[in-house]
């Protein structure tokens, strides 16, 4: 009985729809059959955006998780390899491939103890003063880069941040982690969470040494967190969340072929990040700039497909319609096409110089991207990735828009 609970709660809080699942029978012993296991997944959405479309309108929705999370993996691939390429002040860079990073981190790990709270979970729970000082010193920091040159020490120190911003976020990572393990501990200690404050001012303090920010408003920064952590009494020990599934990685529930806000959030960030490192090659890298041509192009195309599967298929949507597992014959090409790219490029690299030929691919790329998103988005609840072979009850003929 106390499964049967859990499970009922769980769905009534997530509205789960499954009716891309098989039917059961109403005689429990007529079929023996396993039936699926239930997946926590955001809210369908009522309302709509921008342009009519149901994204963008402050819904927790599959669709906009995986939005925000994607536009959140393009911020840190291109500060990445911006800030490691950069000549200019790589230190904005990688402070801004960070934030993005911890914020989609901060998704994920609520996510995985059930506790999001919609959109509102990917915000990094700084204080309002920590936020104030942040925002000065970056501005600090861009006064005295455009004005006066960073000295040696200046960039020495900067280093030392990036690796004290490295440590931070695992360790808050790892503070966060800990209850989502399955059946391991049963208690959410109040060390672990003073120990994730702890890692939140660790960050801060790392940001100010990346940045070069000035002194007081590092001590200042470290007083408030101190005082934030101290102050007050001890919070008591709260029971573990339920976690649906622990088959991922260390047995986390995350990259568990489930349709859960996490792996949303993970994928859709990863394939950002792609996106992220092409628009960087493309944009530092000139013999590099045909593969990050194709790796933005090739993350921007798994994404959209995901989104408007997404917006108009709620009872069909999952982790396969990323089409990251399309067929063999697909990821044989997309190996064979970077493999062919990378020897040309060692044996033969002036041949690889963007020419007239890549511009005339890439616009061909732009216009047939625009023409499959926008029939999709057309076709709306009659799109399917799956090829139907005879007509269902639902289909109706689409004489509108790019169809008329």
């Amino acid at each position: 009985m106390a499964t049967e609970s859990v499970e009922a709660s769980v769905r009534r809080r997530y509205n789960l729809n499954n009716d891309s699942s098989p039917q059961s029978s109403s005689d429990p012993t007529s079929s023996t059959e396993p039936q699926p296991t239930p997946t926590r997944q955001p809210r369908p959405s009522t309302n709509t955006g921008p342009f009519g479309l149901p994204i963008l309108n402050k819904e927790h929705t599959p669709q906009n998780v995986a939005l925000i999370a994607f536009t959140l993996g393009i911020t840190t691939g291109l500060g990445l390899l911006a800030g490691t390429l950069w000549d200019g002040h790589p230190s904005l860079a990688f402070v801004s491939a960070s934030l993005a990073l911890l914020s989609v981190l901060e998704y994920i790990g609520a996510s995985m103890r059930n506790e999001e709270k919609g959109l509102s979970s990917f915000i990094i729970p700084f204080s309002r003063h920590q936020i104030n000082f942040i925002a000065v010193a970056i501005a600090e920091y861009s006064w005295r880069a455009y004005f006066t040159n960073i000295p040696t020490w200046g960039r020495t120190w900067s280093r030392y941040g990036l690796v004290l911003m490295i440590m931070s976020i695992q360790l808050r990572v790892a503070f966060h982690l800990v209850p989502s393990r399955r059946n391991r501990w049963r208690q959410i200690q109040p060390s672990w969470i003073k120990g994730s404050d702890l890692a939140l001012t660790l960050y801060l303090f790392a940001f100010f040494n990346l940045i070069n920010g000035g002194f007081i408003y590092l001590l200042y920064s470290i007083w408030s967190s101190y005082k934030r952590i101290t102050e007050g009494p001890d919070p008591e020990p709260a029971p573990s969340p339920e976690v649906e599934s622990g088959n991922g990685p260390l047995s986390l529930p995350i990259f568990d072929n489930q349709h859960s806000p996490q792996n949303i959030a993970a994928y859709a960030y990863l394939l950002g990040c792609g996106v992220g490192l092409g628009i960087g090659m493309a944009w530092l890298c000139p013999t590099l700039r045909g593969f990050g041509v194709f790796l933005a192009a090739l993350g921007v195309f798994h994404t959209l497909e995901y989104l408007t599967t997404a917006m108009y298929q709620q009872g069909r949507v999952g982790l396969s319609s990323f089409l990251l597992n399309h067929s063999p014959e697909y990821h044989a090409a997309m190996a064979g096409a970077t493999i062919e790219f990378f020897l040309e490029w060692y044996f033969f690299r002036g041949m690889k110089f963007f020419t007239w030929m890549n511009w005339i691919g890439l616009v061909i790329v732009i216009l047939a991207q625009t023409l499959r998103t926008t029939a999709m988005i057309t076709a709306g609840s009659n799109f399917s990735h799956i090829i139907a072979d005879e007509k269902e009850h639902s289909h109706q003929l689409v004489t509108t828009g790019i169809y008329s």
